[in-house]
């Protein structure tokens, strides 16, 4: 599911980090990020205070999607099945 990973430090002063996810099914990548980060009973409230998540589409930043955003008053876009 989970083709490519990497990450990167957002700034000199380290104050965000971005994880890197590639994958072919983005729906399930979807999910199962949901599932084994932001609902992981450690740490899973943490991180959905503190991140946002989005998705990349074909033409890179020209057709993102926002999944998550730490302000629960941001306006989500839904990842549709392809």
């Amino acid at each position: 599911m989970v083709e490519e990973f990497w990450s990167q430090e957002g700034d000199e002063d380290g104050r965000y980090i971005n994880l890197n996810f590639e994958s072919e099914n983005r729906l399930d990548l979807w999910r199962l990020l949901k599932t084994r980060l932001f609902r992981n009973a450690d740490f899973g409230q943490s991180l959905a205070a503190s991140s946002i998540a989005v998705c990349t589409g074909d033409d890179a930043w020209n057709d993102y999607l926002l999944l998550h955003h730490f302000d629960p008053a941001a306006p989500l876009d839904l990842l549709a099945e392809s």
